[in-house]
């Protein structure tokens, strides 16, 4: 073991990047508050723009501003069930395409998966192959769950995709995450395990607030960049971090002249110019 001062050394090396960690955290979620604030004034309390000259009426979805389409889901986009290419094939695994499974599902946005397929095997069944800004919902096992694909990708037949045909990004994530109790319904009618098929996925009944979705979408998109952007730097800072953790704790890296302030200093820099 190192010196008791050299450990302490090593400890504060660390703990600058967990803070680090920790501090754009905080952010992505005062973000996702705002984001998801602004959605259930527009959309539940219909306090939209506008709002106090909409004329409002009554059907099988509930009180909604009479403009406002009672529509199925399948109308926002096109609508993919994944799947597991052959396990007896090893060479469809391990590339960089990400393989997206539920537990991988962790914040509105997934950057990578814990399981990668090769472009042999992303080839193989290329129609299940996604594009960057896809919604992923999870419909078997564990309903509800939702994400955003930050870069093409795969995923198992767990979970459904939806490629929005329209600028709508944030409207749709944000619509579907607020669907998760009904899917939790639907899953558990006539099942063991709670189950939404992509046809019930695809037929469930919403609302389409015509240009309010674009401009809600528009509203939202800066706080989208700004999470993506702090979740990429996450990442990057969890694999410095973990890189670093064997090399200074072999004494490979050698930080017993390190001055321990400074590392505070540099920590707080970092995080300002993030």
């Amino acid at each position: 073991m190192p010196p008791l001062p050299t450990q302490r050394k090593i400890a504060a090396v660390l703990s600058a990047y967990d803070d680090l960690i920790e501090n754009n955290t905080r952010r992505v979620r005062v973000l996702e508050d705002m984001a998801r604030a602004l959605y259930r004034e527009w959309f539940v309390e219909y306090r939209f723009p506008g709002h106090e000259q909409a004329e409002f009426v009554e059907d099988e979805q509930g009180r909604r501003p009479k403009e406002w389409a009672n529509v199925p889901l399948a109308h926002f986009g096109n609508f993919i069930t994944g799947k597991t290419p052959s396990k007896t094939m090893p060479e469809y695994f391990g590339g960089d395409i990400p393989f997206i499974k539920i537990p991988d599902m962790n914040g509105i946005f997934t950057l990578s998966a814990s399981e990668n397929l090769s472009v042999l095997g992303s080839a193989a069944q290329k129609k299940k192959l996604v594009p960057t800004e896809s919604i992923l919902v999870s419909c078997i096992g564990t309903v509800g769950k939702v994400t955003i694909t930050a870069q093409p990708s795969q995923f198992n037949q767990q979970i459904n995709a939806i490629t929005p045909e329209k600028k709508h990004l944030g409207f749709l994530y944000f619509l579907i995450e607020s669907l998760k109790t009904d899917l939790e319904m639907i899953g558990l009618v006539g099942a063991t395990m709670p189950n939404v098929s992509k046809g019930k996925l695809e037929n469930m009944r919403v609302v389409d607030p015509g240009r309010l979705a674009d401009d809600f979408s528009d509203h939202v998109q800066p706080l989208l960049d700004s999470i993506l952007n702090l979740t990429r730097r996450n990442a990057n800072l969890r694999r410095t971090r973990d890189l670093l953790l064997p090399r200074l704790v072999s004494g490979e890296l050698d930080v017993s002249g390190l001055d321990i302030s400074g590392v505070d200093d540099a920590a707080m820099g970092q995080e300002e110019m993030a």
